[in-house]
């Protein structure tokens, strides 16, 4: 044991100046910026985005994107705040419209159509691609209810889609955490944790196909399905519906 002793407090210290050094490397050159921290939201602010479209039909080139000063897309908020109509819509991709420039969201167009009839409308879009409804309510939680704007305009229940559990995310919204609050806690505290965590679940999401790319139903392939195969899937569906009711609710 005694022999084995300086071998263990050695590796003991090793590991804990590697991770020392990763998460200095990480905190220091941020490699990428990730909107999920453990349990929480983190977002991006006074960020803008540009992408050079080459392959995304209907969309500008380049496709400009921009976050306001509350991580949000649209305007500014108002000195004068409480003297306006405020609305924030809140939902996943279909809400967020990452692909589209600015000016182009369905928040934006809506602003830009009620200030034809009252000039004190403010809307922001706090949409958050890949978000199911319990992001919703953290970012709820986090950041609509300090903000207080008159309406929160909701699209959800997409991302909730063929889902019968809750996964880690999910039960940490109800407080369902178990043993993993050490883990926790530690998401919380380290950029490369994060950064590792944030990469796994990125390469999950791909390998499940819910990445973005392009469908050109011009040239896709046409897929027969027979009765047997609808009557399958539609009883899949079936089976998962009272699931899609709990989450929601």
């Amino acid at each position: 044991m005694k022999k084995l002793l300086p071998i263990i407090t050695g590796l003991c210290l090793g590991l804990t100046f590697s991770f020392l050094a990763g998460e200095a490397y990480f905190r220091l050159v941020q490699p990428k910026s990730f909107r999920i921290r453990g349990h929480s939201i983190v977002l991006p602010v006074k960020r803008r985005y540009a992408f050079d479209n080459k392959s995304l039909r209907g969309c500008d080139t380049p496709i400009v994107h921009t976050k306001n000063s509350l991580g949000f897309r649209g305007s500014e908020p108002p000195q004068d705040f409480g003297k306006y109509l405020t609305m924030v819509a809140v939902g996943g991709s279909t809400t967020e419209c990452y692909y589209l420039s600015d000016g182009r969201t369905w928040p934006e167009l809506l602003q830009q159509n009620l200030l034809k009839a009252r000039n004190d409308v403010w809307v922001n879009n706090a949409g958050l691609d890949g978000h199911s409804t319990f992001g919703h309510l953290i970012l709820m939680k986090d950041y609509l209810v300090p903000l207080k704007p008159d309406v929160v305009l909701f699209l959800v229940g997409l991302n909730d889609i063929d889902r019968d559990d809750l996964n880690t995310f999910d039960q940490a919204v109800l407080g369902h955490r178990g043993g993993k609050r050490a883990l926790e806690w530690m998401l919380q505290r380290s950029e490369m944790l994060t950064w590792l965590q944030n990469v796994r679940l990125t390469r999950l999401a791909k390998k499940r196909g819910l990445g973005h790319e392009t469908l050109d139903l011009a040239t896709a392939p046409r897929r027969e399905i027979s009765k047997a195969e609808r009557q399958k899937l539609l009883q899949k569906q079936s089976e998962l519906l009272p699931a899609y009711e709990k989450r929601l609710e």
